[in-house]
């Protein structure tokens, strides 16, 4: 929601101007002034993702410490997210990559090797990370699945 020191943990006051408000003086007119400078220094799925932490703090706020009234973010509109990608990695790239990675399409018999077998089975299974990092045993062993170390 703004730079924070890593050493102290304080959020610089330039990224926050309302910090040193009241509560009760924080509006949704203050908080879509916020909103449109945030704008202008991150994306809006950045924005969006800060204003949802914003808005649990402010509800706890308002509901269980009764500190203000209500809370107004709700009263603010969110950016709009920009349409999902589509774009799909090519068969000349995978074939840069794999060959990168010293993949002879044979044997894995290196760290890289298996990276280069992962990356393969997420594009042909469309499984994420998770799902390959997951310890899976096939019935007949064939193939065996622990943090990548494929046999």
């Amino acid at each position: 929601m703004g730079h924070v020191d890593r050493r102290t943990g304080k959020v610089s006051r330039q990224e926050l101007p309302w910090l040193e408000k009241q509560l009760s003086d924080i509006g949704a007119d203050v908080l879509a002034e916020w909103r449109n400078a945030r704008l202008q220094v991150v994306s809006p799925g950045s924005v969006r993702r800060e204003m949802n932490l914003l808005g649990s703090v402010l509800s706890v706020a308002a509901r269980e410490w009764r500190w203000m009234s209500e809370n107004p973010l709700p009263q603010v509109r969110r950016p709009s997210m920009p349409a999902h990608r589509t774009r799909r990695i090519g068969d000349d790239e995978i074939q840069r990559i794999t060959l990168a990675l010293g993949w002879d399409g044979e044997r894995i018999n290196t760290l890289s090797c298996e990276v280069a077998a992962a990356f393969l089975l997420a594009i042909e299974t469309a499984m994420r990370i998770g799902e390959l990092l997951e310890p899976v045993h096939s019935i007949r062993n064939v193939f065996t699945f622990w943090n990548l170390g494929v046999s």
